[in-house]
């Protein structure tokens, strides 16, 4: 019987530090604080914290081809 073996990926925790969450997405933190326009949540504590769900749906945006560019965005409004 052949096997196959897979690779999974998932982050330990649900909440990401900006450099987990930067680490998440493949990027460097300065280039995240950047590029990702995900807002972070702050906790109770003032922590500000990515989560990875929200980071995922971007992610998935970005690959279906659903990100707006500002332009776009601006349009929409105008």
């Amino acid at each position: 019987m052949n096997r196959a073996l897979i690779e999974v990926n998932v982050p330990p925790f649900r909440m990401l530090k900006k450099s987990a969450a930067a680490s998440y997405c493949g990027m460097a933190a300065k280039a995240f604080e950047g590029l990702c326009p995900v807002t972070a949540v702050e906790m109770p504590n003032g922590l500000r914290l990515w989560d990875a769900r929200d980071l995922d749906a971007w992610l998935d945006g970005l690959k279906a081809g659903d990100a707006d560019s500002d332009d776009a965005i601006l349009d929409k409004l105008g």
